[in-house]
């Protein structure tokens, strides 16, 4: 697996594959951008795709897998990417660096692809639905899968809990675009057995039980990943998003498992 370095910040890399499906020679070709977990295993990610790429409707994709180092800034931190930025370092513009760079450079189009299929299982679900809310517009299908800690549409908490504050975190012209949001197709997929519990950290939630109990933070967020995949599809459905949500019977937490789930969605929107 050859990883590319990303030319406008030389510590991220990403790797890509071309896979063309029975079709039209004609069929325009469509972006698949697959994120990553917290074990950050693309290689893994990848393999899952050129095995389960047969199942995607007829046509012509390319497939991205960014990779985003743990403990980029020295510090240890395997979370940064997964709320889009940390510090200076803004992990929705990367991605877009990436996409800009496998078009051009790799590629060799003569423009960007303007909207892709997005895949985000655990801490990759984490990163997707949080850069659905920023950038709905580039988003054609979303697979949001079993994350650790969500974030819903609400005002009434801070971001990340909420969106209250996102425009002024992220220095957005606007605000949420839920006319866009509501155009694209979300797919959810949670185990049946995916009930660990999931602890906040006391630094993540500070600010939340400033102002709430832990009992209100465990009954808003839920405790493990079913619960909150529940709370982020009911969260979603009520802010009138085309979502729809799968418990596969039987399984715990395994991204890899998911992976035909996610072109099996895909191919259905063809």
């Amino acid at each position: 697996m050859d990883n590319i370095q990303l030319k406008t910040d030389t510590r991220f890399t990403y790797s890509y594959r071309l896979y063309c499906s029975p079709g039209k020679e004609s069929d325009p070709l469509q972006l698949l951008v697959a994120v990553h977990g917290n074990e950050r295993n693309v290689k893994a990610l990848l393999e899952g795709y050129e095995q389960s790429a047969k199942l995607l409707a007829p046509g012509n994709y390319v497939m991205l897998f960014p990779l985003f180092p743990a403990g980029i800034l020295g510090d240890g931190s395997e979370q940064g990417y997964k709320f889009l930025h940390e510090q200076d370092i803004r992990y929705d513009n990367l991605l877009f660096d990436m996409i800009h760079q496998l078009c051009h450079h790799d590629l060799r189009l003569q423009q960007d692809i303007p909207t892709f299929l997005l895949h985000g299982y655990s801490g990759g679900g984490q990163f997707v639905h949080r850069l659905f809310y920023l950038h709905p517009e580039r988003i054609s299908a979303l697979f949001v899968g079993a994350p650790g800690a969500i974030t819903v549409i609400s005002d009434e908490y801070h971001w990340w809990f909420g969106t209250r504050g996102m425009k002024k975190a992220f220095d957005l012209h606007g605000g949420l675009d839920l006319n866009a949001m509501k155009k694209v197709p979300v797919m959810m997929v949670v185990g049946e057995k995916d009930t660990n519990d999931m602890v906040y950290t006391k630094k993540a939630t500070e600010k939340f039980i400033a102002t709430h109990s832990q009992a209100a933070l465990d009954a808003i967020m839920g405790k493990n990943r079913l619960e909150r995949m529940h709370i982020l599809y009911n969260n979603w459905k009520q802010a009138g998003l085309n979502v729809q949500l799968q418990v596969i019977p039987g399984l715990g937490h395994n991204g890899a498992k998911v992976v035909p789930n996610a072109a099996e969605f895909f191919a259905s929107l063809a």
